[in-house]
């Protein structure tokens, strides 16, 4: 049997590796043992049987404790380890301009990450650019990649809102990297034109001072949430700021967006700007204001388009980019 391993606790399913986890062992049908600092052991001790049975282990996320490591080592005769790459943890700070980030926290999240590629005989990773990033010899393992992807069943295929105010959307976290700012400054722009947009920033650490005209800050929406938040969107941005990190990427919100037949406008990050040409679901532009504000501006102006290509991206998660087709691919390549 397989189980999955989770080094963080998910008493509410938020962003990201969180919902990655969620998603994924759901739609492999196999138990998830997870928690905190303070209850993984206990719960660890309640699934020992569980875990005395697998033959497989998929390993999420870069904060294993000694007993953890403990565990591991007295299962690696019998079981196999799969390590979900789904982020580069200690390259973060570098790549999102993170500055508050002490050597000795970067030593510990690249040692923990290194020790469990270690002790894994099988890694996924979301895109050939994040291999390539890792930058290191994986002689002897076996790679798989699955990039992320969004769940049609949840997030329904609705229409774009026909009244009132078009919302462009930005779900994610705030970093510089990510391009918070540079939307910001693409919306001045579009409202200088335009006075029919507003501009909503979902993300729970997204500053309040970016609260202006138009500009709408939400900071309390969680997974279960956002069905309701891409349904009443008129597209959705992903505005990254062009770096190896952000060209490695391929985000869920993404996804998620396709699935709710809404159309994006991405900058031009490598893995990002392939998926979205390839399914003909959104606009790529530079990662300036200008080029943003323009592509924005062109899809809120021709709602033919803006439809077909949000169905175009619904029509791809249902056929090739749902958490079903991933965890497919996980169970043919390791069988």
């Amino acid at each position: 049997m397989m189980l999955c391993y989770a080094f963080m606790d998910m008493k509410s399913v938020l962003w990201g590796s969180h919902i990655r986890i969620f998603e994924l062992t759901r739609s492999l049908g196999v138990p998830l043992i997870h928690g905190g600092k303070f209850t993984r052991l206990a719960r660890v001790i309640k699934n020992t049987p569980m875990l005395l049975r697998a033959d497989t282990i998929l390993l999420f996320d870069y904060w294993p404790l000694p007993y953890d490591y403990f565990l591991f080592n007295s299962l690696r005769k019998k079981c196999d380890f799969i390590f979900d790459v789904a982020d580069i943890p200690y390259l973060q700070p570098i790549y999102f301009g993170i500055h508050n980030f002490s050597n000795k926290t970067y030593t510990k999240k690249q040692r923990n990450f290194f020790s469990l590629i270690s002790m894994s005989s099988t890694l996924l990773f979301i895109s050939p650019s994040a291999l390539k990033l890792l930058n290191t010899n994986l002689k002897g393992k076996k790679v798989i990649f699955v990039p992320n992807a969004s769940n049609p069943h949840f997030f329904k295929k609705t229409q774009i809102p026909k009244k009132g105010k078009k919302v462009i959307l930005y779900v994610g976290g705030y970093a510089p990297m990510r391009g918070v700012d540079l939307l910001v400054e693409a919306f001045n722009i579009l409202r200088e034109k335009r006075k029919d947009v507003i501009l909503k920033l979902v993300g729970v650490n997204i500053p309040r001072k970016l609260r202006k005209n138009g500009i709408i800050i939400e900071t309390n929406k969680f997974y279960p949430d956002m069905p309701k938040t891409f349904s009443e969107s008129y597209l959705c941005v992903i505005p990254h700021r062009k770096n190896p990190y952000m060209d490695a990427a391929l985000p869920i919100k993404l996804f998620d967006a396709m699935a709710s037949a809404r159309p994006i406008v991405v900058t031009n990050c490598y893995e990002m700007m392939k998926l979205v040409k390839n399914e003909k679901c959104g606009l790529i532009t530079e990662d300036n204001a200008k080029s943003l504000a323009e592509s924005i501006d062109y899809l809120l102006s021709n709602d033919s388009i803006s439809r077909e290509m949000g169905e175009k991206g619904r029509e791809a998660v249902e056929k090739r980019h749902s958490w079903h087709h991933r965890a497919q691919t996980i169970i043919k390549n390791i069988n």
